[in-house]
């Protein structure tokens, strides 16, 4: 379990540090989000909308430009029908929520993401 943590806070570390060189993308599909829904990126430390996307076809694509990153963000329906907490970093990530509701869609390309998914993993959370 220690290494577990260690390895942990290191990967935090590491994935705390600024990369300037790529640019954020979040390429996603959903099951069940009707045609013409919106999806919004919520900044969760100043409850603010960094933008939004219409979904269109159970699919959707997020690209702008983040302030900081890691940045924890909810990703969220109007009505937050449909919502999921989430880290997004300056890479290309991926949201699938095909096989599952949209709360547990997996979610890859974020070093940090990886991180709090094994860690609610590890503490059952």
């Amino acid at each position: 379990m220690k290494n577990f943590i260690f390895g942990m806070v290191i990967l935090f570390i590491v994935s705390c540090s600024e990369k300037t060189k790529q640019e954020f993308l979040l390429i996603g599909t959903t099951n069940g989000i009707e045609n013409g829904t919106y999806l919004y990126l919520d900044k969760i430390s100043e409850e603010k909308i960094i933008d939004s996307v219409k979904v269109e076809n159970n699919s959707f694509r997020f690209q702008t430009k983040l302030s900081k990153t890691p940045l924890q963000v909810v990703l969220r329906t109007k009505d937050f029908s449909h919502y999921r907490f989430l880290w997004l970093e300056n890479n290309r990530m991926e949201f699938d929520g095909t096989e599952t509701d949209f709360r547990h869609a997996n979610v890859t390309g974020s070093i940090s993401e990886n991180l709090s998914q094994s860690f609610s993993r590890e503490t059952g959370k």
